[in-house]
């Protein structure tokens, strides 16, 4: 069985909104330190969250990645932001704490390697089905470890999302049920 994933390119993404959880300063200052030559393009998805953080990531953004920092800061309709966040090679999420689920779990089934903190309890959840995920303290120490997921690996995390997904039937299979 082959699979069909979205053509990646040499591209970042940085986080899913303008969380105050997000630590995007944090992943900042480490992509411009593995790539101070700005091979790579950082998109940042920051249409709703914090207005000042927006504000502040914008600026930030500019000031490290030059015209390779694109940020994303209009609502869109799902299937052309779908389009966006598919692209990049790598996603790249701060928080510490359980966020941003759906998007990173529709990453990983696309194909893009993705590194989450240490203290993300998402992190050793996708660890423990199986998935190819990895920590942004301990995984993420130079250039090539913003390489690509390889084909073999794309597909191992397509079907461990197949094998462990769970149909919200089975965990609440009444309960709209009118005859209880």
């Amino acid at each position: 069985e082959t699979y069909d994933f979205p053509q990646k390119t040499k591209a970042v993404i940085i986080n899913h909104q303008a969380s105050v959880t997000g630590n995007h300063v944090t992943l900042m200052r480490r992509l411009s330190e593995i790539d101070p030559d700005r091979t790579f393009k950082v998109y940042m998805p920051l249409s709703y969250g914090s207005r000042y953080l927006k504000q502040y990531c914008v600026k930030y953004g500019y000031k490290l990645f030059k015209n390779s920092f694109y940020p994303i800061l209009e609502y869109m309709p799902r299937e052309k932001y779908f389009d966006i966040i598919n692209k990049p090679q790598v996603a790249m999420f701060g928080q510490k704490r359980q966020e941003a689920a759906g998007n990173i779990g529709r990453l990983l089934i696309e194909g893009t390697k993705v590194f989450l903190r240490e203290d993300n309890p998402m992190l050793k959840y996708y660890r423990d089905k199986g998935y190819y995920v990895f920590s942004f303290e301990n995984d993420l120490n130079s250039i090539e470890d913003l390489n690509p997921l390889t084909y073999d690996e794309k597909v191992h995390n397509r079907k461990v999302w197949y094998s462990t997904r769970t149909y919200y039937e089975d965990f609440m299979p009444d309960f709209f049920n009118d005859e209880q």
